[in-house]
């Protein structure tokens, strides 16, 4: 600490000394004011900031007298620094302590000699006077804080409990917060009611009067066989009045004859059927549309839908026919060959066309090709484009040393089929082949059967 610069030891004053929180000296300072601080101290002293001039003052007084005994003439240098400094409450604890270095005794007689003393006590006096509260307290508390009076007097005694209020207890809170919010909420209701209408409308249920007649039955007696019937000719009957005026809305029980229930009931059934047949064709015109506007795969890429830009090459789907898929006769020792295979159908296309340049597939083409491709687990994705392109009118044959019928693997399967002969029956392998013709402009697709195993 003794080779600290006057910079350093200013820091770090300020940091010990300089919180706002605490005016008052701990007596830990006492540690920290040894002979090299105090030297440092003296150096610097003029460049600290006010708060930290009177802690570092009122600290000297926590010193033990052997320390002060040490120190005192460096103790005195910094005091006599004090009195000449600019902050009044700076120069008025400088002017205490001036003489407590060499006697250990604090200067109290300054009201008189030291005018800047006579300003500070008359605002203390001032501010003193506006605390009438404190006349039951020691007299030190009008110029000591909380922390500074317990540590003069110790702690202060709890007061004595004589009495304790009765309080209502939780559940009658509760109960009458419940009984303020419903009112709040009736307030409200009552505020955001409806256009208010007749006391007539408001019940659903109305008492039926037994005693008044109903007022669809007519109130005079049947006819006895001699009175004039309604079939007898106007001349023999007397008119009878109306009972009411039409203008009056009639009221009670209605007689409706059988039929009239009838044509009620049907009108409304047709009706309910009428929506849900409209809802079914509905919904079934959204499937259609989704369905033709679903996203062209990668391999049909170069195709053009033929619904959005019109009937370009429209070629209707080809008419197919399809055979048993078991053979009408199977041998137990021999197999149909790979290069003989039931044809499974067939287009009805023109002959040869010129290749038009706008390729385009209807509807029902594409609806067979996804039929097809949906089963073809051999087919590849070059492999779709040129069947998708052949399909729609494409006469480009990409491997002309093959000739003009070329043949592509769709899909591969097993099935088991009895035999001719009813002893057993046989696995077979079953390769399905999409066959086209660049002559004709015909494709066919074929089921070619080959024996795995033979079972019994």
């Amino acid at each position: 600490m003794a080779s600290m610069k006057d910079s350093d030891t200013g820091l770090w004053l300020h940091n010990k000394l300089g919180s706002t929180d605490e005016l008052w000296t701990p007596p830990s300072i006492a540690s920290l004011l040894t002979v090299s601080v105090i030297d440092n101290i003296r150096l610097c002293f003029s460049s600290l900031s006010p708060p930290v001039k009177l802690k570092l003052l009122l600290g000297m007084l926590h010193l033990p007298r052997r320390t002060v005994d040490e120190m005192k003439e460096a103790l005195s240098e910094i005091i006599q620094l004090a009195t000449v400094d600019s902050e009044p409450w700076v120069l008025m604890v400088a002017d205490i302590l001036k003489s407590f270095p060499e006697t250990g005794s604090l200067n109290l007689d300054l009201e008189e000699q030291n005018p800047n003393v006579q300003d500070i006590l008359g605002e203390l006096r001032e501010k003193v006077s506006e605390c009438e509260a404190s006349a039951m307290l020691p007299l030190e508390c009008q110029y000591l804080n909380k922390s500074a009076l317990t540590t003069l007097v110790g702690p202060l005694t709890p007061p004595v409990k004589h009495f304790q209020l009765k309080r209502k207890p939780k559940s009658a809170t509760l109960r009458a917060e419940l009984l303020q919010k419903s009112t709040e909420t009736a307030q409200q209701l009552k505020k955001t009611a409806g256009v208010p209408f007749h006391a007539k409308g408001r019940g659903l249920v109305k008492k039926i009067d037994t005693t008044t007649p109903l007022k669809g039955i007519p109130k005079a007696p049947f006819r006895s066989p001699t009175t004039p019937s309604m079939f007898s000719p106007p001349s023999n009957r007397t008119p009878i009045a109306p009972a009411r005026t039409p203008l009056r809305k009639e009221r009670g029980v209605k007689l409706l004859d059988i039929s009239e229930l009838d044509m009620v009931g049907a009108g409304r059934e047709a009706k309910r059927r009428r929506k849900t047949l409209e809802s079914e064709a509905g919904e079934k015109a959204a499937k259609e549309e989704a369905v033709v506007e679903n996203t062209t795969p990668d391999y049909a890429a170069g195709l053009v839908s033929a619904q959005k830009l019109g009937s370009l090459n429209e070629n209707p789907l080809p008419s197919t026919s399809y055979l048993p898929a078991t053979p009408s006769m199977v041998p137990s020792s021999s197999y149909i060959p790979s290069s003989e295979g039931s044809a499974l159908s067939h287009s009805n296309n023109t002959p040869q066309t010129p290749t038009p340049t706008n390729l385009s597939l209807t509807r029902d083409q594409m609806y067979a090709a996804q039929e097809m491709f949906k089963t073809a687990n051999k087919v590849t994705r070059p492999e779709k484009a040129l069947i998708l392109g052949f399909m729609a009118g494409s006469r480009e044959n990409p491997c002309p040393e093959q000739g003009d019928i070329i043949q592509i693997k769709l899909s591969e399967h097993t099935e088991v089929l009895p035999k001719a002969d009813g002893t057993g029956s046989t696995t077979m392998l079953v390769d399905t082949v999409f066959e086209m013709n660049y002559s004709t402009g015909q494709w066919t697709r074929l089921k070619k059967y080959k024996p795995i195993t033979n079972t019994s």
